[in-house]
């Protein structure tokens, strides 16, 4: 389609060079996006709740035992843990857009909407351990959960660069035991020769933890001190 484009707009210039403008404001836009922590915060966020609703929607559907209504309320609010798992992402969404703001005009970052990241962070971590507790996965959540919980509220109220950076890597730290409980998951579905679909969800989990672990260490930047000229 967009070699179609291309020669249209070659075959006339007006038409190409909306094509170039449009182009050129989306690859804006992203680099915008990408330009701290918060736009890859958000990205392994929709990834994941997208993902998540596509597998739910196509196994219950398929499976004949839903409707796409149900299916998808049972996702978002089908159980205690599928509510707070909700609540957490949505809370997750808002704190990725804070450090996108706060890291709007580049390096260094607006420091107050830098804090209601960490702050909306740590909320959503905190109802994410409790949507792992319904789950079953406890020693997940205190690991993981509660892990990224103290580093978020750490960055947040405690005074001091140096305590806010070991906060930080708390933060980094958190994601270890979600990457390490999701390999085995994927080496045993690949053991046990399991199909496309079994693995697809826990791959595509994988690499949303890459992706947060990415942004965090973006955010760590966040406390480095400010060069000055000589």
């Amino acid at each position: 389609m967009a070699r179609a484009i291309s020669r249209l707009g070659h075959a006339n210039p007006a038409v190409g060079a909306t094509f170039d403008r449009g182009s050129r404001s989306i690859r804006q836009a992203i680099a915008a996006r990408l330009k701290g922590p918060g736009g890859y915060y958000n990205i392994g966020n929709a990834i994941a709740l997208t993902a998540g609703l596509a597998v739910q929607v196509t196994r219950s559907t398929g499976a004949g035992t839903q409707t796409l209504t149900d299916a998808v309320r049972g996702y978002f609010v089908g159980s205690p843990g599928a509510t707070a798992l909700t609540v957490a992402t949505l809370v997750f969404f808002l704190s990725g857009e804070m450090y996108h703001r706060a890291w709007a005009n580049g390096f260094p970052p607006d420091r107050r909407a830098n804090w209601w990241g960490d702050v909306l962070s740590g909320i959503a971590a905190i109802v994410l351990t409790v949507a792992l507790v319904y789950f079953g996965d406890l020693l997940l959540a205190l690991l993981s959960g509660a892990l990224l919980a103290f580093g978020k509220f750490g960055s947040a109220v405690f005074p001091g660069d140096r305590a806010r950076t070991r906060c930080r890597y708390l933060v980094l730290l958190s994601r270890l035991p979600a990457l390490a409980t999701l390999a085995l998951q994927i080496g045993r579905l690949v053991g046990a020769e399991a199909g496309p679909g079994a693995l697809v969800m826990p791959l595509v989990m994988f690499g949303c933890y890459l992706i947060w672990g990415c942004a965090d260490i973006r955010l760590l930047a966040s406390e480095r001190p400010v060069a000055r000229p000589a």
